[in-house]
């Protein structure tokens, strides 16, 4: 089949999504007001403050679409490219935008508090402490990963680390020009911005910057440090997140992480006009059961995460977009049209890995087994490459294509990576003023020991094998995050007397399927006596119950309502 007729269909039931069923949630169900007063313009927030929608979606974007998006559409298209696309295309159009502009919309109706706070005033302290410890070592595991990939990167695409860096410098200038709130004079600097970018990869594509070997410390015979250029990489963007996440929002993180947006566009668009070109086939087949690997359910609920079944979305829009929105009814966009934008990223990494190989024997050769394609670094690479080869029919070198592609999936992941420590860093603010310890409160003190917690963490998982330990760790922990937001939605709705068949049955499906593949990987990592994976899995298994024991007599109330025939919700 021709790769352009999944786009078609893809780009038919996104313009029917966005233009019907978002109207449709946001009219009768969270009935979006543009007059009512968001939190970001009625009151001035040190840190995040308002900001314009356009800049907003595109830093929203950014943050969403770098760490799974991709690589659980790549992991995914092991089970053939028809569910793979299904997942994605459907239930992003669905769930994913209901979960999108609920997200943000029970943030606007509680004071800009985060779904742990907010689970607080619902279900009780109880369940806001197990949210605080949930959501904090989900956001930990999604900054290892960032790390550990983008670490990844700057060593296997050497060319990209120049123009990768020099965004730095373009961010703090584009920040004086955001400030000025003309969009005339914003439009100008973006694309003066974005074309900066781009004659960097292009002028700097024979030009590494590569740190070869590694550096040892030997004292009398002894080795002390070994240091390859993944883990010199790993302190260089430790020391660089650090004091980034110092600074206010809109001194670098909101140009950054608007510039990454920017960035993620034109991807989308070199893409689309790469696909139009070539218009390869896809020679992955329509449905395939691996011999060595999981049954498709539940695996590919865990698997694909762009624009469907994101947790990190529930904490990204609750926690930080929502505090610099402007009006209630841009939910819709930024929401709705956020997981849409997500899902055309996880369409194109469906694409790439359908069509990129030759024959079908190349390409059961790169699926042959489900531990082979957990390599996060080589999936995300061929990506990379895959994309590359089809700008190279636009024009482009190989060497520009692969630099350009590398830096723009570098500035996704450091937005990212930025946007978790912020989320965590408010997480230590809210228990801080929970529990009257005012050293929670200190922003030098938390940067300080998150760092030190998220460098402890990517150590670990050089020894807990990152590829085969945190990657399933991060799927379960996002599926549990989106069930308790469609849980935490739905009991929102309720209060204002709205319909909940959208997000409760939506919570329902979740419950029982993070459980499922919970059970199912906790026993796999028991067979393989990997017991600090194994220990982790149940930890997580025990919050995951207690809390739907601490809220089960909420979550009976709203089943037996929604259940009740002829009455209006």
């Amino acid at each position: 089949m021709n790769s352009l007729f999944l786009l078609l269909i893809a780009g038919i039931i996104f313009v029917f999504g966005y233009r019907f069923f978002a109207k449709l949630l946001s009219i009768w169900v969270f009935r979006l007001d543009p007059k009512y007063s968001t939190t970001a313009e009625a009151e001035s927030d040190p840190e995040y403050g308002s900001s314009p929608t356009p800049i907003l979606f595109a830093q929203h974007v950014a943050a969403l679409a770098a760490v799974s998006t991709v690589l659980g559409s790549a992991m995914a298209i092991i089970w053939g490219w028809v569910p793979a696309f299904l997942m994605v295309v459907v239930a992003s159009a669905v769930a994913g935008g209901t979960f999108g502009i609920g997200s943000l919309w029970i943030s606007f109706r509680h004071q800009w508090h985060g779904p742990a706070h907010l689970s607080g005033v619902l279900f009780g302290p109880r369940v806001r402490n197990l949210l605080y410890l949930l959501f904090f070592s989900f956001l930990l595991i999604l900054s290892v990963i960032a790390v550990n990939l983008l670490a990844s990167l700057l060593s296997s695409y050497p060319t990209m680390v120049i123009p990768f860096w020099l965004q730095i410098p373009v961010a703090l200038i584009l920040a004086m020009s955001l400030k000025t709130q003309s969009m005339k004079h914003i439009l100008g600097s973006s694309i003066a911005a974005i074309l900066f970018i781009a004659l960097c990869s292009w002028f700097f594509d024979h030009t590494t910057v590569a740190i070869g070997g590694t550096l040892d410390l030997n004292v009398a015979g002894r080795s002390w440090l070994s240091a390859s250029s993944h883990l010199i990489w790993t302190g260089v963007i430790l020391i660089a997140i650090y004091f980034a996440v110092k600074l206010p929002m809109d001194k670098l993180m909101r140009p950054r992480g608007y510039l990454a947006g920017l960035q993620l566009g034109l991807l989308l668009l070199l893409f689309l006009a790469g696909l139009v070109v070539t218009h390869p086939s896809l020679t992955a087949p329509m449905i395939h059961y691996p011999e060595q690997g999981p049954e498709i359910l539940p695996w590919i609920f865990i698997s694909i995460t762009g624009g469907a079944l994101s947790g990190f979305h529930l904490l990204l829009a609750s926690g930080q977009t929502a505090r610099q929105i402007r009006k209630e009814s841009d939910a819709k966009l930024i929401g709705f049209g956020g997981a849409l934008i997500d899902a055309l990223v996880a369409l194109s990494a469906i694409i790439i890995f359908a069509s990129g190989f030759p024959d079908l024997p190349a390409w059961n050769n790169f699926y042959q087994s489900w531990e082979h394609i957990q390599n996060l670094p080589v999936l995300l690479q061929g990506y990379i490459n895959g994309v590359a080869t089809l700008l190279t029919h636009l024009g482009l070198s190989a060497y520009t294509a692969r630099t350009l592609l590398a830096v723009i999936i570098g500035a996704l992941l450091l937005t990212a990576l930025e946007s978790g420590l912020r989320l965590q860093k408010q997480i230590l603010g809210e228990l801080g003023e929970n529990y009257g310890l005012a050293w929670l409160k200190d922003d030098k003190k938390t940067i300080g020991i998150l760092l030190v917690l998220l460098a402890l963490a990517v150590i670990a998982s050089r020894f807990l094998d990152q590829n085969s330990g945190f990657w399933p760790w991060f799927g379960l922990f996002n599926i549990i995050v989106t069930g308790i937001g469609f849980l935490l939605i739905t009991t929102v709705l309720n209060g204002f007397h709205r319909a909940l068949g959208f997000t409760l049955i939506p919570f329902m499906l979740l419950l029982l399927i993070g459980n499922w593949a919970l059970i199912e990987q906790s026993l796999l990592w028991w067979g393989q006596n990997r017991w600090v994976l194994f220990t982790g899995g149940m930890l997580l298994f025990i919050i995951e119950i207690w809390v739907i024991f601490e809220t089960f007599p909420v979550i009976r109330a709203l089943t037996m309502k929604l259940m009740r025939p002829n009455r209006t919700n």
